[in-house]
């Protein structure tokens, strides 16, 4: 799979969810919590998310990320595998081994909007 990346800073992330949400299908907020881990080429990553706006409130979802981009400005091309796992234990039971095989790079909490519209 891939996908087109772009970061931006927001001033003001409420008022750009104002005029958003009333275009989206769907708005859902979710925490995640990525996991970084030492690999030779590419990065890879455990996310686990937890719904906590819209959606099905506390539904959790486990994804594995393998993903190659470039470290530049701008919009990046990012080419990624994510197979889903199956639920928080075998998160955590992954998370151990490769935290143990590979070392772990770090973390990162974050919240998410997503504004959906087919």
């Amino acid at each position: 799979r891939m996908n087109v990346e772009i970061k931006a800073r927001l001033s003001d992330r409420d008022a750009l969810l104002r005029r958003l949400e009333p275009m989206a299908e769907k708005h859902t907020v979710l925490r995640q919590r990525d996991t970084y881990f030492r690999v030779a080429h590419g990065r890879l990553k455990l996310r686990r998310s937890t719904v906590c706006g819209g959606g099905v409130p506390g539904e959790e979802s486990c994804s594995l990320f393998f993903y190659d981009r470039p470290d530049a400005r701008g919009p990046k091309l990012s080419r990624y595998q994510r197979p889903q796992l199956d639920g928080e234990p075998a998160a955590l039971t992954l998370q151990d081994m490769l935290n143990r095989s590979l070392g772990t790079l770090g973390t990162v909490c974050k919240e998410r909007h997503q504004c959906v519209r087919s």
